[in-house]
């Protein structure tokens, strides 16, 4: 089973939170019609919301912690964004530890989410698919 299909992601327009190609490649290969957004910009509208790529609902956002200290600025930015967003998901590396993991999710509480489910996603990265309270 690959990523995507780990993470239930079958269709449509997927915001990507990832800085580096393996970030972005992530749930390569995809799905067919499922697209990845990377560019921030292009989302925003007047509500500076990102629960659509033009009149297409996005599909799900999947953020990528790639390092302790930049997440509180990251879900700062990016959870308050999404809360029309069906799948919500933050894929950690496996060298972030359990600790860790538990601190995201705490901070992840602090905007009104919690964890709903973890997912291990192969040797190098694992997940955790958020749901609003």
């Amino acid at each position: 089973m690959n990523r995507a299909d780990l993470l239930h992601i079958t269709r449509g327009p997927v915001w990507l939170l990832g800085t580096t190609d393996e970030e972005r490649a992530l749930l390569d290969p995809l799905p067919a019609g499922v697209e990845i957004v990377v560019d921030r910009d292009v989302l925003l509208d007047e509500d500076d919301d990102v629960s659509h790529v033009g009149s297409e609902p996005m599909a799900a956002a999947v953020i990528v912690v790639d390092a302790m200290s930049a997440t509180p600025e990251l879900l700062d930015d990016t959870l308050p964004r999404v809360g029309s967003v069906p799948l919500v998901w933050i894929v950690l590396p496996a060298e972030i530890t359990s600790a860790d993991a538990d601190q995201i999710e705490q901070l992840a509480r602090e905007y009104g989410w919690s964890a709903a489910e973890r997912v291990d996603l192969g040797d190098a990265w694992s997940a955790v698919r958020l749901k609003q309270d």
